[in-house]
């Protein structure tokens, strides 16, 4: 885990209970509530890339949450530093909420909206770092950025809409609404979004507009449950001129499909998740998913995980590979 996680984390939670014992010390305790969560997991393994030539060898990765939230009344302050092993800095989100007794909700911050995940999202390794190694990421829809958040809660059902500060899909400036929903409906969990994005430099350049779609299902029993998810996006690149030669390059669009298929069973107090997904880039590279991952639990929030992963890889022109992982990792939450 990364020293300055460890720092991030150390800091932001010393200021906060600090923040709160002051606090405290001026208020009724009841006035407030104030708690603290977070999440560490790590994996170790043998991955195999698959292609000529190259052998396998032996690699970690991990993923590591800490997160504070205030809250007064209908107005909840929330802070999280999250430190990834493919990010040299810790990745912070910060949010103000206000919700109305009528289940309304009103926020300004970062944002990442569930309707946005697929249920399979991550093949149940709780990181987004085992994409390196094999694992279906699921995350065609995801958005994660600042801005505005509008929900609105009724009996199992959530409905929202997102104003993001630029275009979340290209990553750039612009503009992004997304908007979606989420909820059961007879037994059946549901999520549902859509995206509209647009790349626009303010300054009277090119623009390019971009879209995404995402449904996905699921459905729970007393000892298995099974997930389904479908996604599409289309990200569209704005023409561009080179200012050395001249060259220009015309608009185009890129298209993503996104498909999955979840399981899970519980063996005794253990469970196996098995998760098959096949992801395609327009007409350049197809892939597709064996994710198996054993499940042990060992106490409250903290269990041990045997993982296995082939990721096939299939170019437009070349040759396809098959990438493994196969490894073991430990979760523990608070």
């Amino acid at each position: 885990m990364s020293a300055k996680f460890f720092k991030s984390a150390l800091l932001a939670s010393a200021a906060l209970i600090l923040a709160s014992a002051a606090y405290a010390e001026g208020e009724e305790a009841s006035d407030y509530e104030f708690k603290v969560t977070g999440k560490i997991r790590s994996y170790f393994g043998q991955y195999t890339t698959g292609a000529t030539g190259y052998s396998g060898h032996m690699t970690e990765f991990n993923e590591g949450n800490i997160a504070g939230e205030v809250k007064r009344g209908g107005m909840k302050g929330y802070y999280e530093i999250e430190s990834r092993e493919d990010n040299v800095a810790p990745i912070t989100i910060r949010q103000i909420t206000y919700t109305w007794e009528n289940g309304l909700t009103l926020g300004v911050g970062t944002f990442k909206p569930k309707w946005g995940y697929s249920f399979s999202a991550d093949a149940f390794t709780d990181t987004s770092e085992s994409a390196h190694y094999g694992f279906y990421k699921g995350e065609t829809t995801k958005l994660e950025g600042d801005g505005l958040d509008l929900e609105y809660k009724f009996g199992d059902h959530k409905v929202g809409v997102n104003l993001y500060e630029d275009d979340r899909i290209n990553k750039t400036k612009g503009s992004t609404t997304q908007v979606g929903a989420q909820g059961k409906i007879a037994g059946i969990g549901y999520r549902i979004g859509s995206i509209s994005a647009l790349t626009d430099d303010h300054q009277g350049g090119e623009t390019a507009a971009s879209s995404a779609a995402h449904l996905g299902v699921e459905y729970k029993a007393d000892s298995f449950f099974v997930t389904l998810d479908s996604a599409s996006k289309t990200k569209g690149t704005p023409k561009t001129t080179n200012a050395t030669t001249g060259i220009t390059t015309a608009a185009y669009e890129t298209k993503y499909t996104d498909a999955a298929l979840q399981v899970g069973v519980d063996v005794g107090d253990d469970q196996v998740v098995v998760t098959l997904a096949q992801e395609s880039t327009g007409s350049v590279t197809d892939y597709a998913y064996t994710n198996l991952v054993y499940v042990m639990p060992v106490a409250k929030g903290a269990d041990i995980r045997l993982l296995y992963s082939a990721a096939s890889t299939t170019p437009a022109s070349g040759t396809a590979t098959t990438a493994s992982f196969a490894g073991l990792g430990m979760v523990v939450k608070f």
